[in-house]
């Protein structure tokens, strides 16, 4: 990043995407995840003392964690999980593709032989309906959209990609009533929500951030 900059004059973008993998693949590891927990804490610490040479850092991930054990160097991190600016940044909205997908939209209808309305309808009830706010834009699973666009089919694309293995392991510990996902009788709030920790006895929290991390991941 040094020499990036001084051969350039600018700074770099640092991204960082799904930083809490490694701690939970060795959740069921005590003395492993905390080993992982303080190779975070350096490798953190080493971009803190880079920082004339970056522009910003973009972290993502399931969790926070514990911000004063992992993070407590980067002090000016900032939470833009729920903020409505950036609500429409890590996946396809509307306008994206009214705009620029309409051909694609074209012929996958006619391949499946119906109107052009009808399958952006299908599109939508299919892929859209996440909100990374309350009141921000909805947007839909990017890998899922654009395979069913590549394919021209509809298909649980999004699934067939992989599944969180320590999400139906935590589920499991925790007893969750999977009835709950259909009867709407999920409740909770942005504060709970946006502090999902590993040790949460809460699951909701869980299935949104998994689903975001999903989502963009």
């Amino acid at each position: 990043m040094r020499s990036a900059a001084e051969k350039s004059g600018r700074h770099a973008v640092v991204l960082i995407d799904e930083y809490d993998k490694p701690l939970f693949e060795t959740m069921e590891n005590k003395e492993l995840i905390e080993h992982n927990k303080a190779v975070f804490k350096g490798f953190f610490s080493s971009l803190k003392s880079y920082g004339a040479y970056i522009q910003f850092i973009f972290i993502t991930g399931v969790t926070k964690f514990s911000k004063v054990s992992i993070f407590s160097d980067l002090n000016h991190l900032v939470d833009i999980s729920f903020d409505d600016d950036y609500a429409g940044i890590c996946g396809i909205t509307q306008e994206e593709i009214s705009v620029n997908f309409r051909p694609e939209i074209e012929m996958m209808a006619a391949r499946l032989t119906i109107a052009l309305d009808d399958c952006m309808k299908q599109l939508k009830a299919a892929y859209d309906g996440y909100h990374f706010s309350a009141d921000g834009v909805g947007v839909y699973n990017p890998y899922s959209l654009l395979t069913a666009l590549m394919k021209r089919r509809f298909g649980s694309f999004w699934y067939e990609t992989g599944t969180p293995a320590f999400l139906f392991h935590r589920l499991r510990e925790l007893d969750f009533d999977v009835r709950k996902l259909s009867d709407r009788t999920i409740q909770s709030t942005e504060a709970i929500l946006s502090d999902y920790r590993a040790d949460d006895p809460d699951s909701v929290p869980l299935l949104y951030q998994t689903g975001k991390d999903r989502l963009h991941g």
